[in-house]
Order: C-alpha cells, then sequence, then structure tokens
C-alpha cells in the first residue's frame, strides 16, 4: 500500500480521533516508521482538529487556555474521589464544541470519502463509456469505409469502360484462371483473386502490369483476408498483366520462371 494510498483512504483521520481498532493502530504505525511523511500528515490533521474545535466553539479566544486546562485537570484527576465535582458551564460547552466538531469533521470526512468513491466510480463509468463510443466510431468508420470501396467497385464493374481481362495459368497452374478488371479512363485496376490459393506462407502473388514490354510492379496480391476483389496500383498504357510467385513482401523485378498466369489486354 502506497503513501498515497494510505492518506486517501482515511485511516489517519480516523487514528487521530482514536477510533481505528488496535490492528490499524499497529498499521499506521508502522507506516509512519516506513514513511515518515505520513507523521507530518498526522501532525496536520490533529491541528486542523485542533483548530476546527477552537472555531466552532462559542468561547471567546481568551478563555481557550483557561478552558483547555480545566478540563485537562479534570481529565487526570483521580476516579475515586469523593468529591463531587462541579464542572464550570464554560468548560461543559467547550466539551460540547470539541464532541461538536469531532462530529462534524468525522461527518465531513465520511462524506469526502464517499464521494471520492462515487467520483471514481462515475470516472471509470465516464471511461468506460467513451471507450465504447471510440469503438462504436472505429466500426461505424469502418464499414463507412467498406462501403465507400464496394461503391468503387460497383462503379469500376459497372463502366462501359472496364475491360475484364483473364488471365490463364502457366507452369503449375496451367488449369487456373483469374481476372483483372482495367479501366483506360480512370487507370484503376482490380484483381478478383477467388480461385487464387497458396499452400507455401513464405510465398506470395505479386502482379505485374506490362508497359511498353516491361514489368511494372502493380501490388502484391493478399490472400489472408476476406476482400477477394482487391484494388492495385493505377497503370496506363498496358498491354497486358501477369502474376509471379515470389517471396512474401514481392520483388522489384518480377522472377519470370515463377510466372503462373499472364492475359493480354
Amino acid at each position: 500500500m502506497s503513501k498515497n494510498d494510505i492518506i486517501e483512504s482515511g485511516i489517519l483521520e480516523r487514528y487521530i480521533l482514536g477510533t481505528t481498532s488496535s490492528e490499524e493502530n499497529v498499521f499506521v504505525q508502522q507506516k509512519c516508521k516506513e514513511f515518515p511523511e505520513l507523521n507530518l500528515e498526522l501532525e496536520a490533521i490533529e491541528m486542523a482538529l485542533v483548530n476546527y474545535a477552537e472555531i466552532s466553539s462559542p468561547l471567546k479566544p481568551a478563555n481557550s487556555n483557561k478552558i483547555k486546562e480545566k478540563v485537562f485537570a479534570e481529565i487526570n484527576s483521580k476516579p475515586n474521589s469523593s468529591e463531587t465535582k462541579v464542572i464550570p458551564l464554560n468548560t461543559l460547552y467547550y466539551r460540547m464544541g470539541i464532541a461538536a466538531s469531532a462530529l462534524l469533521l468525522i461527518t465531513s470526512m465520511v462524506y469526502n470519502i464517499i464521494t471520492r468513491d462515487e467520483l471514481k466510480t462515475t470516472r471509470e463509468e465516464l471511461a468506460k463509456m467513451q471507450q465504447s463510443e471510440t469503438e462504436m466510431n472505429d466500426a461505424m468508420l469502418a464499414q463507412k469505409n467498406e462501403m465507400t470501396a464496394m461503391n468503387e467497385k460497383m462503379a469500376m464493374l459497372t463502366d462501359p469502360s472496364t475491360k475484364n481481362i483473364t488471365l490463364n495459368g502457366m507452369n503449375s497452374m496451367a488449369d487456373k484462371k483469374a481476372m483483372v478488371h482495367f479501366n483506360p479512363s480512370t487507370k484503376e485496376v482490380y484483381f478478383n483473386a477467388r480461385d487464387m490459393q497458396l499452400a507455401d506462407a513464405t510465398k506470395q502473388y505479386q502482379l505485374w502490369a506490362i508497359v511498353d514490354g516491361k514489368p511494372v510492379d502493380m501490388g502484391m496480391i493478399d490472400l489472408t483476408g476476406k476482400d477477394i476483389f482487391q484494388k492495385m496500383r493505377t497503370v496506363a498504357n498496358v498491354q497486358a498483366f501477369a502474376v509471379t510467385i515470389e517471396n512474401k513482401g514481392g520483388s522489384p523485378t518480377p522472377h519470370l520462371e515463377t510466372m503462373c498466369l499472364m492475359g493480354n489486354v
């Protein structure tokens, strides 16, 4: 238990007022040795209690010391005295003032503790609400982005300018086919990976555009996500598209021996 936890728990105030158990007394004393700053906190609490009592008392400050002497003298008197002690009215008022002040202070501390707990609970609930709101906003943004991407795909597919190019299988994928959707007007390219599979996790498909007889990197084909209709990089003046099998992450130049799909525009 840290020093701040001890101070905020309210046990020091109860220790000064004498309402702590014997176990709590030992605990406070041990912690005061461990954290010397707690002794200063105890002194401050004790001084605040005395000041509060004096301020709350109806007695004049000039009579305060005299009354304290009388009260302490009565407290220290022997219990077996046969004389009947007459407690001055002012002393009685002083005692009542101390008791009332202590009661007010205890009530104030209890109120502060309850209020602190309620504030902590409120903050936690507010944090949860803010977290839920953030998650909801993220989900709505993701749905918005998904709808935007879907609308772009629909616009691409329904555009009369879009060309649907079939890529025929080669080598290890001779029996496979794939589709590239290319719009020469917008230069947009989409790859349909519906029938694409790759057993080797260290490899990845890479799309190339043949421009003026040279291969241009169009990006990697992602088979890990749910979106098989993937938007690739834009390109113009394309003569053909091809797919190679490269190490995961891609290659700046294609390895022609791993070419597996190709189709002319």
